[in-house]
């Protein structure tokens, strides 16, 4: 009935799966008590996201309420460390507004991608991360209501977008 067990000997990962050389690696990681796989969260993967995520504009709040279902989760480090290699390749600006909250202060990383035809090039360089039609796409659509609402009055006072940047 079980042909090729001997006793004691117990299945893995690696032998119970057609190929034997592929070894299935999924280790979860404990986040807030949910779980994702912590191989499927990369830098390159949370700076796609960004780049497609809806409007002109991206927050770490938007990015844990609208991304992609594996990356809910992230971290505002991680968040930040992805905002920041895109800007370095010229794909937008990371800008820190401060923000008061009843009684406390606290500051808010918001990556303004730039527009389709200026940010060209630097997807150009970079066509793992998105295609160009699907970059232009997600730009010209609708943002996320908390990005409308909390920072588009903020960033157009302090001069980082004029007025027509969000379509609402």
């Amino acid at each position: 009935m079980f042909q090729g067990l001997s006793a004691g000997a117990s299945t893995s990962a690696s032998q119970s799966s057609p190929n034997p050389s592929r070894k299935i690696q999924k280790r979860s990681v404990s986040c807030g008590g949910s779980f994702y796989h912590s191989n499927l969260v990369t830098s390159r993967s949370i700076m796609s996201a960004i780049l497609l995520m809806s409007g002109p504009a991206c927050t770490h709040q938007a990015m844990n309420s609208n991304g992609p279902r594996m990356l809910r989760h992230i971290t505002r480090s991680q968040f930040t460390s992805a905002a920041t290699k895109l800007q370095d390749d010229g794909l937008g600006s990371l800008v820190v507004l401060q923000h008061n909250h009843l009684t406390r202060q606290s500051s808010q990383h918001v990556f303004i991608k730039k527009p389709p035809g200026i940010a060209l090039e630097g997807l150009m360089r970079n066509k793992d991360l998105c295609q160009i039609e699907e970059y232009t796409l997600r730009y010209n659509m609708r943002p996320p209501a908390s990005i409308i609402r909390k920072w588009k009055p903020k960033l157009v006072e302090l001069g980082f977008v004029p007025e027509d940047h969000f379509k609402e």
